[in-house]
């Protein structure tokens, strides 16, 4: 999906900090993009799918308390949450430790 492409695209923005949340937020409207959700944990992504929310693009903070952006990412990848399997998934975030990075690779980040 090219970022050109989120006029009219859903975003989904999932990050416990709101400053954090609040900064993507801005950054994606300043982007052109016009539908952007926040939720402030993998919980309340989850719950998207399950009210037959439509997702085109979600980033998400791996270190997410409770449900960690790695296991709403896995959960998406596996049919599990309500959303299509494909919905694009870009991880947001400042571990670098490589099993984690190699991980998300492995679920199609």
């Amino acid at each position: 999906m090219s970022i050109l492409a989120l006029k009219n695209r859903t975003v989904v923005v999932v990050e416990n900090d709101t400053f954090t949340r609040e900064t993507v937020e801005k950054l994606l409207s300043e982007l052109g993009a016009s539908k952007i959700v926040q939720a402030a944990s993998g919980e309340d992504a989850m719950t998207l799918g399950a009210t037959g929310g439509n997702v085109d693009l979600m980033i998400s903070e791996i270190g997410l308390p409770g449900m960690s952006g790695l296991d709403l990412l896995k959960s998406i990848r596996m049919g599990q949450s309500g959303l299509d399997r494909a919905t694009p998934f870009v991880v947001l975030t400042s571990y670098s430790r490589r099993s984690l990075v190699d991980l998300a690779l492995n679920l199609d980040v």
